[in-house]
């Protein structure tokens, strides 16, 4: 078990890796120090309640960090549209897989999840956020590249709580726990689902600057087939003055559930030189 504090001042989550790697959250507020050895954590501001926010990241990370859905081809396309040293944010980081990103390109990687026990420490994050995307971060600091895969909404299986027949795994059942009210990964498609997302992209507003970029990639395997969660998003973007830049179509290789399972990645870019 690997334990970490949560900052009231900043949001951040921080975690020590192992003995004696002693952590500072980024505006210096909080501090932790033990590894797997031992807790010790230090603070200077407490929150309303007088109290620190403390989590468990339980040592299941390793299970779960299988569950991760970017391929290797997918990495290196996402990779190929960042620039040295930019800053990358995924408001839905899962085990934090994003930070693969690093082996084509040294970037900065910012993520938020709203289960922390999902987080695999192995992934070398910046900075953690914990809680629910539905609300802005805790600074307004302008990110180079928001980038993110949604859940598509099509979790059947996890309402059923089993492992889908093809091989699929289910969140719920790699957590073994119900999954946050918010948290879009136990929606099926439909009103809760897109509330919950536009809740999601108006958030990210305080975030983007006039630079800014999006990387979307969604799966489109939604067994009914008669679903619009992808021209949901690509609208939801639009609408924060974002146009496509560039697209490309993957074969799902990590997953493949259905021989008709495919990925898109879609490349936005500011469609004016004003802050949303």
């Amino acid at each position: 078990m690997v334990n970490g504090v949560v900052c009231s001042e900043c949001g951040e989550m921080i975690f020590s890796r192992y003995r004696h790697d002693f952590r500072l959250c980024g505006c210096g507020n909080v501090s932790v120090d033990g590894g797997n050895d031992y807790f010790k954590y230090g603070y200077t501001k407490a929150n309303s309640s007088g109290e620190i926010t403390t989590v468990e990241l339980d040592t299941k990370y390793r299970e779960l960090s299988s569950l991760t859905t970017l391929s290797n081809e997918e990495i290196k396309y996402v990779a190929s549209h960042l620039k040295y040293d930019q800053t990358i944010y995924d408001p839905m980081a899962g085990t934090g897989s994003i930070a693969v990103v690093r082996q084509h390109k040294s970037v900065n990687v910012f993520c938020k999840e709203i289960e922390p026990e999902w987080i695999c420490k192995d992934y070398d994050i910046d900075r953690w956020y914990i809680g629910s995307s539905t609300e802005p971060l805790q600074t307004d600091e302008k990110f180079d590249w928001i980038i993110f895969e949604p859940p598509n909404g099509d979790r059947k299986s996890d309402h059923a709580n089993f492992s889908h027949s093809r091989g699929r795994h289910t969140y719920q059942e790699a957590l073994d726990k119900d999954l946050h009210e918010n948290n879009v990964a136990r929606m099926n498609w439909g009103p809760t689902y897109r509330t919950t997302m536009q809740k999601i992209y108006k958030s990210l507003k305080q975030n983007i600057g006039s630079n800014t970029g999006i990387i979307l990639i969604i799966q489109d395997n939604l067994l009914s087939k008669n679903s619009d969660v992808v021209e949901f998003h690509l609208e939801q973007i639009k609408d924060l003055r974002f146009e496509v830049e560039d697209f490309k179509r993957f074969n799902n290789t990590i997953t493949p559930f259905n021989n008709d399972d495919i990925k898109l990645a879609y490349v936005f870019k500011r469609s004016s030189d004003e802050d949303v």
